[in-house]
């Protein structure tokens, strides 16, 4: 049995079964945690799907950890608080939605190997972001130790050196706009500058590292940012890249390419269309509600005919997690084989009709993913949006489609 728990609780195998019931609450908190942290940050990851992705595979099995008292072996608390302590107690900080969540502390164990999840994504972003920094070295009299530090710099960090000057020239640059930092293998002493200036060794120690990764300067992982390689392409060819020339690079470089193409944000108004929308529903009881929302997307081919009946299955199962929010249910299924495309659909009923335990419903808003993460951001849109008091009024009282398309795209 022991064994049995380190399985689940290294893993995300189990999330069909003990945590399908709260599995759409976990992908809205994640989404809030990250949000919550992004605003912190001189970089933006808010729409990083890998840090999405990552994060919500990580959370699951933690959760379960957690719960069940199982702590990691292989720790590395120290050395991420040591080496990114700022990151650090910032994750540790925002974590409280989902510690709420599950009526736990998350330990600083589970912490560190969250906040290794951002760090990566910072660094993913800070490439895209911007053009490498721009770097001044400055040494003692000579050039000696400038260039031996210039090259560990750029073996380790994705930067440019703009030049490598003794201290005696560094006021002659100080009008120069285009460096981002100054580093320094001496001490500098009454110069004023609107520069960051680190002081480090001109044999790189690890406290000088650390230095450089809390600045932020990124490290270069020696990947290739996707849209940077299609320029180059198209510069020298002066040919426009196909989409099949694209995708047979990406599944050529596979790891080693970071890609900035292919990941769209998806919205609602990707999601939502008028041939999925119904004012009036006709059903009596829960089960025709979700058949009748699972039928628009049916007829739209966004399912098989079968995942009609897993929504109904896994509310017979698992309960009324669905409603998210009052009188409003949100029907769905994992069962991606029978996803043709990800989307919503929404059936509103004049009359409340009786749902489980004793509660009323007057929405149903059912969907589909194909990857299981594509409907997030517009589930997140249409949760908001509904809990505006004044959307739920204005909705009783549309009488077509696209007015329910333009009060949750706008």
């Amino acid at each position: 049995m022991k064994i049995t728990d380190y399985f689940l609780g290294s893993h995300t195998y189990n999330i069909s079964y003990s945590y399908y019931e709260n599995w759409v609450e976990i992908e809205i908190i994640v989404r809030n945690f990250i949000e919550k942290v992004n605003k912190e940050l001189d970089v933006d990851i808010s729409n990083d799907e890998t840090l999405i992705l990552g994060l919500v595979n990580h959370i699951k099995p933690t959760i379960y950890r957690i719960k069940n008292g199982i702590e990691l072996e292989n720790t590395i608390y120290e050395e991420v608080a040591e080496s990114y302590p700022k990151l650090f107690s910032l994750v540790k900080s925002s974590v409280g939605e989902l510690e709420k969540f599950i009526n736990n502390k998350f330990t600083n164990d589970e912490i560190a190997f969250i906040t290794i999840h951002f760090k990566a994504a910072i660094d993913r972003n800070v490439k895209k972001k911007r053009e490498k920094i721009k770097v001044l070295i400055v040494c003692g009299s000579g050039y000696g130790s400038s260039r031996l530090l210039a090259q560990q710099i750029k073996d380790i960090y994705r930067v440019e050196i703009i030049d490598t000057i003794p201290r005696y020239l560094l006021e002659k640059v100080n009008k120069r706009t285009d460096i981002d930092v100054i580093l320094t293998t001496v001490p500098i002493e009454n110069f004023k500058t609107d520069r960051q200036i680190i002081k480090v060794s001109p044999l790189l120690t690890k406290e000088d590292l650390l230095k450089l990764d809390n600045y932020p300067i990124p490290r270069d992982s020696k990947k290739i940012l996707f849209s940077e390689l299609i320029d180059v392409i198209e510069k020298n060819t002066g040919e426009k890249v196909s989409d099949k020339l694209k995708i047979g690079l990406k599944n050529f470089l596979d790891t080693r390419l970071i890609d900035d193409i292919f990941h769209k944000k998806i919205t609602i108004f990707d999601l939502l269309s008028e041939q999925r929308i119904k004012i009036k529903g006709k059903a009596k009881n829960w089960k025709e509600a979700i058949t009748e929302a699972g039928e628009l997307l049916l007829k739209d081919e966004c399912i098989e005919v079968d995942y009609i009946e897993d929504m109904i299955r896994v509310v017979e199962e698992f309960g009324s997690y669905i409603m998210l929010v009052p009188n409003v249910i949100f029907p769905h299924a994992k069962a991606r084989s029978k996803v043709k495309k990800t989307a919503f659909s929404i059936v509103m009923y004049d009359e409340k009709i009786d749902f489980i335990d004793g509660q009323k419903i007057d929405m149903v808003i059912s969907f589909c993913s194909k990857d299981e993460r594509e409907h997030l951001d517009g589930l997140i849109n249409i949760i908001d949006k509904i809990e505006e008091n004044s959307l739920k009024e204005k909705l009783i009282g549309i009488k077509n489609p696209k007015e329910v398309i333009k009060y949750f795209t706008n």
